[in-house]
């Protein structure tokens, strides 16, 4: 017998919108893979029936056996764990948003361009939540290339260009730019979290796309502000 995830048809959904599904005798779905395809209004088939029809004769078919309870138990407990991992997910989003939103303020009277581009990033990072909810698609970030990061890399978890150290706070500007790395920072943790809920996934994960490809560009930023017109990235 096979279990049938929420992650399972999250996966499959994600390849191509799913219409409806079909549960074969060998297979039993789990309550959050039901719960998944009831929200999204996705027809449930059982053996190529709609389930409204077939229920009456298989009126057992979710319910698990005496014997299959533990197993079912097990799915279950696994399944129900993600759930407070992506409310927690959730919640940092909405930290980190505001924190884009407040270091953008900070900067309105230093860098009104550079508080602008912060509030554009801040946008972003409110519109991880269509990922989180609704697996959502996004659209590559633009940016421009630099000589370390490239259209092929930037979607990639690339390590900083270069350390932020207490010399970085001479600059006239080095408060712009301690401002900025801890953003970066910030992405840096929201990785963690994202790789805590996935898994290493990373090939069918929009969420790290789009955590890698933000941090990137406030490296690039963070390289604009000390003027560098020389790449100092080691790779």
């Amino acid at each position: 017998m096979k279990f049938i995830t929420e992650d399972d048809l999250r996966a499959l959904h994600r390849k191509e919108a799913l219409t409806d599904f079909d549960v074969t005798k060998d297979m039993k779905l789990t309550p959050g893979a039901r719960q998944f395809l009831n929200d999204r209004r996705i027809t449930i088939l059982i053996d190529g029936v709609p389930s409204e029809h077939a229920e009456s004769s298989s009126s057992t078919y979710f319910q698990a056996s005496t014997a299959e309870k533990p197993a079912v138990a097990a799915v279950e407990s696994a399944e129900t764990e993600p759930d407070w991992k992506k409310k927690r997910l959730r919640s940092e989003l909405k930290s980190i948003a505001n924190t884009f939103l407040l270091i953008a303020c900070e900067l309105q009277g230093r860098d009104i361009e550079l508080s602008q581009s912060v509030v554009a990033l801040e946008r972003e990072v409110a519109a991880m939540q269509t990922i989180l909810d609704e697996d959502a698609q996004l659209q590559d970030l633009e940016f421009e290339e630099c000589n370390g990061i490239t259209k092929e890399n930037f979607s990639s978890p690339l390590e900083d260009c270069f350390e932020i150290t207490p010399e970085h706070m001479r600059p006239p500007n080095g408060k712009e730019i301690l401002l900025l790395n801890k953003l970066r920072c910030a992405m840096h943790m929201l990785e963690a979290s994202v790789l805590e809920l996935y898994g290493t996934r990373l090939d069918e994960n929009n969420f790290c796309v789009r955590v890698n490809q933000i941090r990137n560009v406030l490296s690039q930023m963070i390289c604009t502000a000390l003027g560098g017109t020389e790449c100092q990235r080691k790779e």
